[in-house]
């Protein structure tokens, strides 16, 4: 019986590798201008500098809508904010009484070099698709990167991706919600550095 040469089952594993996990971020433009989407967006992000790095805005179905968001507020200096709206917004009975949870932490430059990294190699993965985010159903993730007033925004759901784990975009989606863990001290500083780096280097 032949013996397939070492490097077939090399390139063999490569594409299973491809199939399995992908590169294909489902990544659009974010082109959302929905007066709900208007509305979430001022009031999580009210008194933020608009100036930020990156920021990451989730509505979900039902749950309370919330924001992240990466700002240098001083030369060298940055911060983590975490905004979450009481309840949800849009199956709110007395809308102006959904107040805004909110926390913040002080970062060092390092994490926030690594978070912008991932933001910049994500969102220039974004493909426009005719199939992407239109279900009602499910989160929908809005994602921006603002590089010298220059903002990139991309958004993606989880009805086209959640029955895979092993995405790239679902990836980058349990970054920033790691981010908004270690924001409320539950989750580990080195371990989420590493994790970072992973994402950016592979």
């Amino acid at each position: 019986m032949k013996r397939f040469p070492k490097i077939f089952v090399f390139v063999f594993f490569l594409i299973i590798n491809h199939l399995s996990f992908g590169d294909d971020f489902n990544l659009e433009p974010d082109y959302d201008s929905s007066e709900y989407y208007k509305i979430i967006e001022t009031k999580l992000s009210k008194n933020l500098n608009q100036n930020f790095i990156c920021r990451y805005i989730v509505l979900p179905s039902f749950e309370q809508e919330y924001l992240m968001s990466l700002e240098k507020y001083n030369k060298g200096k940055y911060k983590l904010y975490y905004r979450k709206c009481s309840e949800n917004y849009w199956f709110s009975k007395s809308k102006k009484n959904v107040s805004i949870i909110k926390d913040n932490l002080k970062i060092d430059s390092v994490l926030a070099n690594l978070i912008d990294s991932v933001y910049s190699k994500s969102l220039k993965n974004m493909e426009v698709s005719k199939e992407l985010i239109r279900s009602k159903d499910g989160v929908v993730y809005h994602f921006y990167q603002n590089n010298k007033s220059q903002i990139t925004r991309g958004k993606t759901s989880n009805a086209t991706w959640s029955h895979n784990e092993n995405t790239r975009i679902q990836q980058f989606v349990k970054l920033n919600e790691n981010l908004i863990l270690y924001i409320n001290g539950l989750y580990n500083l080195e371990k989420l550095k590493t994790e970072l780096r992973y994402f950016i280097e592979y």
